[in-house]
């Protein structure tokens, strides 16, 4: 059951209390709420207690979306250090508010430069650091800015005026959903490559690779016979053994496990997980453009239209385009490369439309439009003959000779 909004905001403040009254060092506090009345309440109370003990209060409250980023400058100020708690108190207008979307920038603005910064917070605050943000900013925060969010001390999540959507409602089924998988074909049985990790498990750290190779392999089975929390599991024991192994030189084969644990926490419905994992995937791996990165775009487009969050959506979208590209760009006869970037333009075009981008949408649609005319009259043989895998032998021609070479090959690693 609910509680009644009061009981909710007495059990808030009990818990921020404890924090204010009873820390002297740096803390991050986050209040989501739609209720500018009850976040008000909240920082009276919290700089009475402060009042009371001798210390002091700093309020920011930014009138006009230009001033949001001011607070990054307003921590840095000598007066920050001889505050004992930084609260920033946002206004809370909903995506029928003709300024949401300039409020939006500057809160999401004003968050990347918390995350870059988070180290420093502890340097110039001379105590915690409280922000208040409204209700609809709780689903965006996460993923947006994974760093400054894990080192948070204190989530209150307020009742008050109805969550609205950061957009208005849409009907995910008016865009393309990106694939769950890049490729159709099918798995290795997870059973037998996790009965294979155990196995290498005992032969001691030379065969940890193999043993991580062979986690992911069955977490990607278990996943596709939609045994998620299996999945989950096995992904996560890889990232930690990863983790343990080289915790300072992470790369790509942390990314593929974090890519793993996200397309599982997908699949239970653990969106923010999931956007977390794949976001911090994605920037292990920035820079890269190998079909992969395609993949890693699609799970964070696929969870933000499933959380009604366009915008959110086709900033992934607009991700997998520029991987997209440059992969046709490396070779233009691939029909791969063709395929992929042919499918993510047809994405990208009416998210691009539903946020009021008319002619990116179009920009979009044409070079849609010239790219399948390409697609269309280039013949398989042609396509074949070209690529330099059609020149090799078929891969039996390849296998070591004897039964046992072809047993060696058919298991997994």
């Amino acid at each position: 059951m609910t509680p009644e909004p009061d009981t909710a905001l007495d059990d808030a403040w009990a818990r921020l209390q404890r924090l204010v009254d009873w820390t002297t060092d740096f803390y991050l506090a986050f209040i989501f709420s739609s209720s500018p009345e009850a976040v008000g309440i909240l920082r009276d109370r919290s700089r009475s207690v402060l009042e009371k003990s001798g210390r002091r209060m700093r309020v920011f409250h930014p009138e006009k979306p230009a001033d949001v980023l001011a607070v990054v400058s307003a921590i840095a100020q000598p007066e920050s250090k001889k505050s004992n708690c930084f609260w920033l108190d946002t206004v809370a207008v909903d995506a029928s508010d003709p300024t949401y979307e300039l409020w939006r920038e500057g809160y999401d603005q004003l968050i990347l430069r918390l995350n870059e910064s988070r180290q420093g917070l502890r340097t110039h605050l001379g105590g915690g650091l409280v922000l208040a943000l409204p209700h609809w900013y709780k689903s965006i925060i996460a993923p947006a800015a994974s760093d400054l969010w894990s080192i948070r001390t204190l989530t209150i999540d307020l009742p008050g005026t109805p969550a609205k959507a950061p957009l208005p409602s849409i009907d995910i089924t008016d865009f393309v959903m990106p694939p769950v998988r890049l490729d159709e074909g099918p798995t290795l049985d997870p059973d037998m490559c996790k009965d294979q990790a155990r196995r290498l498990a005992l032969r001691g750290e030379g065969a940890r690779p193999a043993m991580i190779a062979n986690l992911l392999r069955a977490a990607e089975g278990y996943l596709d016979r939609d045994r998620a929390r299996e999945s989950l599991g096995l992904a996560e024991e890889a990232e930690a053994l990863l983790q343990g192994v080289a915790p300072n030189l992470l790369g790509p084969d942390h990314a593929m496990a974090l890519v793993a644990m996200a397309a599982a926490e997908e699949a239970l419905g653990d969106f923010n997980a999931a956007t977390i994992h794949v976001t911090q995937a994605i920037e292990l791996r920035q820079g890269n453009v190998e079909r992969d990165m395609l993949h890693m775009y699609g799970i964070a487009e696929r969870i933000a239209l499933r959380r009604e969050d366009v915008r959110a959506a086709r900033e992934a979208a607009e991700g997998a385009l520029v991987v997209a590209k440059a992969r046709h760009a490396e070779s233009p006869q691939d029909v791969e490369a063709k395929n992929d970037l042919l499918a993510i333009l047809q994405r990208v075009g009416p998210l691009r439309r539903a946020l009021g981008d008319a002619q990116g949408a179009r920009q979009a649609a044409d070079e849609a439009l010239e790219l399948r005319g390409g697609v269309e009259e280039t013949s398989m043989t042609r396509i074949e003959a070209i690529r330099p895998s059609a020149q090799l032998p078929p891969i039996v021609e390849r296998l070591p000779e004897g039964e046992e070479g072809e047993k060696e090959f058919a298991q997994p690693v």
